[in-house]
């Protein structure tokens, strides 16, 4: 099969806008190696786990399930035609989408172990989605020096070379340039990206500083209606390492190591979501590349989205997805030179109702509560409030002579308060009850009368007597 050549995304400065056509039901589609390798670009092909070089190799149905065979050759025409895999054979194509690569399958598609789905930007429709295998975006996006958070290069006094190259930015910001020998250090990219209005992102990551910059990663999107199940599948849109220098400065960009790469986007609806634990364990990443050396900066990372296909998840999603949506690392910078490391990158969700917090919307626990409709955490009551039940929209404080306590059976007044309670014999409720302050001892032969109160009384048989 002829390989096609697709744009390069560098070129394509174009927000991605995941749209998905209406899915009928239709027999399972299964994608295992070597059905479907469909292409990566430019050399970067040869290291993702695919292996080799990128190219594009039609997934064969039979006639009379309509699926159309093969990829058409050229620059212009090297976007899928119709659906990758098979389907109905009458949906949006690939080219109208945008995207260079889309899939819609629209009953079940299995991605088996060592298939491998590459492309700079991807959106792939389905009812259920099983991944054993690969989705990548991997150093896809913005070549060096290209997109919205392109790292800079410093410049040496009196000399046409430049010196180290810094990250590229885009969920998080990318990591300065060092001053290598006498030049000056570059800024590193700026954030951008972020989604307006709860909706998901879609921008491709930039590219680092320097003739050796890493590039940038490209775009994810996933739709599945009803069910993702992670084996130990891959998802990521990672940024590339910037080049070290070579002995004679070309290779990072004249003495300077090329920066790295930001992070691209990942964004996954779903029904819900399962892990299934296999050797090796499924992997979501959209981390900058590293900073060459001398002194190039690590690119930022990327942007990370997950939310329920509808308004809420069909089931309770595996805890443990939570774990593998976390914050996309920055790249490291080579400190030895003055490079500094990208910024962290984002991960965000659809907004969760009052009284339910993270990524995955989880009811807050008793102690906690959290009232505004977005995807934040769920926080502890502060001292002096409770929240006895689980999924409360905001702590109460206790009444008068009551303190807050994250004991239910004995006072203990702190953060998490779950009760409100009497202070012990001998002590008594703060004003704002998120203290027992200690009475003042009795006199000798005299004991406190209650709890929760400074008063006493003398001990039988002695009394108080009139002076």
């Amino acid at each position: 099969m002829a390989a096609s050549s697709f744009p390069d995304p560098a070129d394509n400065a174009t927000d991605f806008t995941p749209r998905c056509p209406p899915l009928r039901r239709a027999r399972r589609r299964a994608f295992a190696p070597p059905e479907l390798q469909l292409p990566a670009h430019r050399a970067a092909a040869s290291r993702l786990a695919a292996g080799g070089e990128g190219r594009a190799e039609g997934a064969e149905e039979e006639a009379a399930e309509g699926a159309e065979e093969g990829r058409e050759e050229g620059a212009e025409e090297g976007r899928e035609e119709g659906r990758a895999g098979g389907g109905a054979g009458d949906g949006e194509s690939a080219g109208a989408s945008g995207y260079p690569v889309s899939i819609v399958a629209d009953d079940r598609l299995d991605v088996a172990g060592g298939g491998v789905v590459a492309a700079s930007a991807m959106l792939v429709c389905t009812r259920s989605l099983s991944l054993g295998g690969a989705l990548i975006a991997d150093y896809l996006g913005h070549r060096a020096g290209v997109g919205r958070g392109a790292g800079g290069v410093g410049s040496l006094a009196g000399s046409g070379a430049t010196a180290a190259g810094s990250g590229g930015g885009h969920g998080g910001p990318g990591g300065r340039g060092g001053a290598v020998g006498n030049a000056t250090a570059a800024a590193g990219g700026e954030a951008y990206g972020d989604s307006p209005n709860g909706t998901q992102p879609g921008t491709l990551g930039s590219g680092g500083g320097g003739e050796g910059g890493g590039a940038g990663g490209g775009v994810i999107h996933v739709f599945a209606e009803e069910q993702l199940t992670l084996y130990s599948g891959r998802i990521s849109a990672n940024g590339d390492r910037g080049a070290a220098a070579a002995e004679d400065g070309a290779a990072g960009g004249g003495g300077g190591g090329g920066g790295g790469g930001s992070g691209g986007t990942i964004a996954v609806r779903a029904g819900t979501v399962s892990v299934v634990s296999t050797m090796g364990g499924a992997t979501v990443t959209a981390d900058g590349g590293v900073g060459g050396s001398p002194g190039g900066g690590g690119g930022g990372g990327g942007r990370l989205w997950l939310s329920p296909a509808s308004g809420r998840w069909k089931g309770t999603p595996d805890p443990r997805v939570g774990r593998l949506f976390s914050h996309p690392a920055g790249g490291a910078g080579d400190g030895r030179a003055g490079g500094g490391a990208g910024g962290i990158g984002t991960v965000r969700g659809a907004a969760c109702e009052p009284g339910h917090g993270g990524l995955l919307c989880d009811l807050c626990g008793a102690g906690t509560a959290k009232r505004h409709a977005d995807n934040g955490p769920c926080e502890a009551c502060a001292p002096g409030t409770v929240a006895p039940a689980p999924g409360q929209s905001a702590c109460s404080p206790c009444g008068a002579g009551l303190v807050a306590s994250n004991d239910t059976s004995y006072p203990s007044p702190g953060e998490g308060g779950l009760a409100c309670l009497p202070c012990p014999l001998g002590e008594t409720a703060s004003a704002r009850g998120d203290a027992c302050d200690r009475c003042a001892l009795p006199p000798l032969r005299a004991s406190f009368v209650a709890v929760n109160c400074c008063s006493w009384r003398c001990d039988p048989p002695f009394f108080l007597a009139a002076l």
